[in-house]
């Protein structure tokens, strides 16, 4: 389920809206370019500029959050007493820009760079130590991944304005896993952990191209490999693999 958190659904909403209003201005079919397998409004640019929005599932991260949850709740109705808990996980927002060298035949390649922030989760553990009263502990997930790709892409066209593409990348991620713990109820403390990690990306991206002088805009799906960080002394290991939908625009 693609649910980031509300601040950043609605930014990457309004800019999702904007890149979507654009869409209806690219113009009919005109037959005497039909013979072009490439955009005639780009034949003579042969570097472009391109930014994407994207929204990404919590995916299978959702399981890592939940397989933490379980492990606290059973370590602390061990140790402490009856323990229970729920979690909300959240998916996540990127940003991507680069440039691509374009030619007559179709393909592009280039590179990019992006960010994402995400996914995310808040898990709320009530503990009843008897004697004494409620723990209550709150712990907040919170994933980061910085992306530098190599990028491929092929275009079909389908008429003089519309075309579908696909597009692959690959190259490496960095990773910041961060979880803050707040204790209250028997007693106050906060802790903060934060581990990093590195490794290979790729991505697979089907989209639709509308061309619309000067610029293009561009709708599609997006699946992602992310490197999965082993486990160690302080989290249990992560592996997030996400789908998603992207917007963007090539100028």
């Amino acid at each position: 389920m693609l649910s980031p958190s509300p601040k950043k659904a609605a930014l990457a909403s309004a800019l999702l809206l904007l890149l979507a209003a654009a869409a209806p201005f690219a113009r009919a079919d005109d037959d005497k370019d039909e013979k072009h397998s490439y955009d005639p409004a780009i034949a003579y640019r042969p570097v472009r500029f391109f930014a994407n929005v994207d929204l990404f599932a919590v995916n299978d991260a959702d399981k890592n959050w939940k397989k933490s949850l379980q492990n606290t709740i059973d370590t602390l109705g061990t140790t402490l007493g009856a323990t229970s808990g729920e979690i909300n996980s959240y998916g996540a927002v990127g940003v991507r820009a680069g440039v691509l060298r374009i030619t007559e035949s179709g393909w592009e390649a280039g590179g990019s760079l992006g960010y994402i922030s995400g996914p995310s989760a808040e898990a709320n553990i009530d503990t009843t130590i008897s004697g004494v009263g409620t723990l209550h502990t709150e712990d907040k997930f919170e994933a980061a991944f910085t992306r530098l790709l190599a990028e491929a892409r092929k275009s079909a066209r389908v008429s003089r304005r519309v075309s579908l593409r696909l597009g692959v990348g690959a190259g490496i991620a960095w990773g910041r896993l961060k979880q803050t713990t707040d204790l209250s109820g028997t007693s106050s403390s906060s802790n903060n952990m934060t581990e990093k990690w590195h490794g290979f990306t790729g991505e697979i991206s089907p989209a639709i191209i509308f061309d619309i002088n000067p610029v293009s805009v561009e709708f599609g799906l997006r699946y992602v490999h992310m490197p999965r960080k082993a486990k160690s002394d302080n989290f249990d290991s992560f592996k997030w693999n996400p789908f998603g939908v992207f917007a963007g625009l090539m100028f």
